[in-house]
C-alpha cells in the first residue's frame, strides 16, 4: 500500500506513518525532553532536597522517549493499537481481513511502549542516584 506523494509503503508491524506524521512526532519528543528538563528545575526550585518528587520527572521523559521511538521506528503507536496507517496525511483503515496486520502492529506498539519506559526508567534512575 504506497502513498503517492511520499512513494513511502505501509509494512506491517515495520512502518506506519509517513514525513508529516514523523515530524510532529520529532517535536512532541523534542517539547517533552524540554518538558523534562523544566519540571527538573521547577522542583529543584520549589521543592528542594524532595528526592520523591524528582521522580516526577520519569513522565515527561517517558512522553519524549516514546516519540523518539516513534520516530526512529517509522511506527505510531496509536496508529498500530487501533489499526490505521498514515502515509499522504490521511489515516487508511486495516480492513478486517487483515487480522494479522493489526496483529504485528500492535506488537510493535507494545514493544516501542515498553522500550521508552526502560529508556525513561534508566535515565530517571541515574538522574534520581547521580546526585
Amino acid at each position: 500500500m504506497e502513498s503517492d506523494n511520499t512513494k513511502q509503503k505501509y509494512i506491517p508491524g515495520v512502518c506506519n506513518i509517513g514525513i508529516k506524521e514523523l515530524r510532529s512526532r520529532r517535536m512532541a519528543s523534542i517539547a517533552a525532553m524540554l518538558a523534562a528538563f523544566i519540571a527538573d528545575a521547577m522542583i529543584r526550585h520549589y521543592y528542594p532536597g524532595n528526592r520523591q518528587m524528582e521522580l516526577l520527572v520519569f513522565l515527561p521523559l517517558c512522553a519524549a522517549f516514546i516519540s523518539a521511538l516513534q520516530v526512529h521506528f517509522k511506527f505510531c503507536i496509536a496508529f498500530g493499537l487501533i489499526g490505521v496507517f498514515s502515509f499522504d496525511g490521511e489515516q487508511h483503515k486495516i480492513t478486517d481481513d487483515q487480522k494479522e496486520f493489526l496483529k504485528a502492529d500492535r506488537q510493535k506498539a507494545i514493544k516501542i511502549i515498553g522500550l521508552g519506559i526502560l529508556m525513561a526508567a534508566a535515565v530517571t534512575a541515574v538522574y534520581y542516584f547521580w546526585h
